[in-house]
């Protein structure tokens, strides 16, 4: 009697590394981490290197990180540097700049990124200048991040353009992964990556080792799957080098010898990748005044509070019941306990979909919501607006505790 074979989905490859990258550099301004420069590598030939030898990609972006990093730390640039971060304490104060519309990564194969706003409009090579609010920092990314050493073959069809700093990055993103340059302290520029492996999947309708033909085992479909597990843990690159089989753990001393910048890169501190939610943390709530999708609103959410147990969204006094149901759907979110909102989001006599029901039938579905808090102002004094929200706070614990 022939065994029962069940149709599944199989990794046909290593894991595979990205061949697109988006660089950040970052610095904490007023206690948040804000983006002081975008720059995108594309590789419109091929999205994942890994069907060939490609050792010497593990080596170009050491190179890059570390040219990078020696750039930003080189003291005679320290002066334009620091004139160009005390713009930026003015450049973030003001609330037209982080009113900025979120884009989304583009296909590789495409030239511009697309905006999340519902019309999709494509950001025009013309209007690329305006992404450039301070120049000496976007040039020296510029120059140390495409600064492939020649031995390392650099990749000739590599295109480097710069990016709106509103440029979000969803980790299902199947073609990019990231680099931050943390410049906040300039004697001791920060760097890290976050990369998540692709693998070639097989679709198995028959066992391979039973159904072969002339040309071998007979498959199905094919597809290219990224890994279940994508926390957006920093590595350094040692950590890169291993993640993607470039090299054996037991074998890095030999990837030492070959590599020599990878030593030089050990005394660099590796940055937490948190600062990019930081940094997504501090600019939403103004954003969130001015946008209504909340599909896009609660994906945006879930990246800024990625692994919380706690979502503190008090600042976010203009979110939609729908927005927080979006927010609660997505896995980045799926850990969350406690919740605390602001008492302005309960809106019982106007026609959004903010009372309290639509808001107690959103968070009725989370189970795993042991705790809300709903916040209000202090400075609202005794007001008509305080004794209002509380009536709606209180309304709010009464439809909860019945469901």
């Amino acid at each position: 009697m022939a065994a029962f074979f069940t149709l599944h989905w199989k990794k046909d490859s290593g894991p595979l590394s990205p061949t697109n990258w988006i660089v950040y550099v970052v610095s904490k301004i007023h206690g948040h981490y804000y983006p002081l420069s975008v720059w995108c590598e594309e590789n419109p030939s091929e999205l994942h290197a890994g069907r060939q030898d490609d050792s010497w990609r593990g080596r170009g972006l050491i190179s890059s990180c570390l040219r990078t990093v020696s750039i930003f730390s080189n003291p005679n640039h320290r002066r334009a540097i620091q004139n160009e971060l005390n713009m930026a304490k003015s450049f973030y104060q003001n609330p037209e700049h982080l009113l900025q519309p979120t884009f989304q990564l583009p296909h590789p194969s495409k030239s511009h990124p697309t905006s999340t706003q519902d019309d999709h409009v494509s950001v025009r090579r013309a209007e690329m200048t305006q992404h450039y609010p301070f120049p000496f920092i976007s040039t020296c990314l510029l120059l140390g991040a495409s600064s492939y050493l020649p031995s390392y073959h650099y990749n000739f069809f590599a295109q480097w353009q710069a990016m709106p700093l509103s440029l979000a990055y969803f980790d299902q993103e199947l073609a990019y992964d990231i680099v931050f340059i943390d410049i906040t302290d300039q004697i001791r520029v920060g760097y890290g990556i976050v990369a998540f492996a692709a693998y070639d999947m097989l679709w198995l309708e028959n066992d391979p080792e039973l159904d072969w033909d002339a040309w071998g085992p007979d498959f199905g479909p094919q597809k290219m799957e990224l890994e279940d597990d994508r926390q957006r843990v920093a590595l350094s690159c040692p950590d890169y080098i291993t993640k993607f089989r470039y090299e054996k753990a037991e074998n890095m001393e030999r990837f030492y010898v070959t590599c020599p910048e990878l030593k030089l890169l050990e005394k660099v501190p590796v940055v937490d990748a948190r600062v990019f939610n930081e940094a997504l943390r501090s600019i939403l709530p103004e954003m969130l005044r001015y946008s209504s999708t909340p599909g896009v609103l609660g994906q945006l959410l879930g990246l800024a509070f990625d692994g919380c147990e706690h979502l503190d969204m008090v600042d976010f006094k203009s979110l939609s019941a729908e927005a927080v149901d979006a927010a609660l759907d997505t896995k980045e979110l799926g850990g969350v306990k406690e919740i605390s909102l602001s008492a302005k989001m309960l809106n019982t006599t106007g026609t959004s979909n903010n009372t309290p029901a639509n808001l107690a039938d959103t968070l009725a579905q989370c189970s795993n919501i042991e705790n809300i808090y709903v916040m209000c102002e202090p400075e609202l004094g005794r007001d008509r607006r305080l004794a209002k929200q509380r009536q709606s706070i209180d309304f709010l614990a009464e439809l909860l505790s019945k469901m």
